[in-house]
């Protein structure tokens, strides 16, 4: 693992990205309820706010996970090289599963909030069409990906912490295949959202400059789906490599942790930007 991965460094992401993503949340309803007409707040704001919160609840897991789990630390072996189940190792097995539950409804949430700000501020029909379609999708697919996450192990979902790899395989559906299909699923969903209004900005009547600014903000989402395609490239690593077969767990489940945390968080941020114009 790089410097990136170190517990030290994992802390940091984990505690200034969520801080980040609440600095803006709370400019977000300034606005919202102070510099704008009507003071009200829309299913938009509420959407972020709760995908907000279950953000900054990622971070927490997350942090659980490094102080007192093994996230950015390797498996101890024994001399036979078999994972030691050491105090620090079942407490980052126990904080995976909560962590793959509570993803899919906030990456969904962050989602759908910015899709619905765009029906806020685009009222030409054909788009609210096209907006409908893609909220029904992208609403679809977390529903989707959240149930089949829980029953991922059936009614059983401690196997996944306490049993071997082959009754682990016997029981639930193949995790490498789940993770990603949800890793390209997300990256697909992302693009739809990133690319839906950039016809309706530079149809605005504004100047030039104004409709590059405006496209500016709007983009800056491409940042979580970088982050996002960073994880894809992870888990077609861990994939190829028999996902779960590693002795070193621990190795391999901190570099895919690490950047589903910075995706959502980065993807909370995007979405409460391009509300803030009024404080220019």
């Amino acid at each position: 693992m790089t410097e990136l991965y170190t517990p030290a460094s994992i802390i940091a992401l984990f505690v200034i990205f969520p801080l980040i993503a609440l600095v803006v949340l709370g400019l977000r309803f300034h606005v919202r309820l102070n510099l704008q007409k009507p003071r009200e707040l829309g299913i938009d704001d509420w959407m972020v706010l709760v995908g907000t919160i279950l953000t900054v609840s990622l971070n927490i897991n997350g942090l659980v996970s490094t102080i007192d789990g093994g996230l950015g630390r390797h498996t101890q072996l024994t001399p036979e090289g078999k994972p030691i189940p050491t105090p620090r190792l079942r407490v980052t097995q126990h904080t995976v599963y909560p962590q793959d539950i509570i993803e899919k409804v906030a990456y969904g949430l962050v989602k759908l909030s910015i899709l619905f700000f765009y029906r806020r501020i685009f009222r030409v029909e054909s788009f609210r069409r096209i907006n409908s379609i893609i909220i029904a999708i992208v609403g679809l697919w977390a529903i989707v990906f959240f149930f089949v996450t829980i029953f991922e192990c059936g009614v059983h979902p401690a196997v996944q912490w306490t049993a071997s790899k082959e009754v682990q395989d016997a029981t639930c559906v193949n995790t490498a295949r789940l993770l990603l299909c949800f890793a390209i699923t997300d990256i697909i969903t992302d693009f739809f959202v990133l690319v839906l209004p950039i016809r309706q900005v530079w149809r605005l009547q504004m100047s030039l400059k104004n409709k590059y600014a405006v496209s500016f903000i709007f983009a800056l989402g491409g940042l979580s789906t970088a982050a996002g395609i960073v994880r894809l490239g992870l888990v077609v690593r861990a994939s190829n490599a028999d996902y779960g077969a590693s002795s070193d767990t621990l190795g391999q489940l901190t570099p895919p942790f690490v950047w589903t945390n910075l995706e959502v968080t980065i993807g909370v941020i995007a979405a409460s930007l391009p509300t803030l114009g009024p404080l220019r």
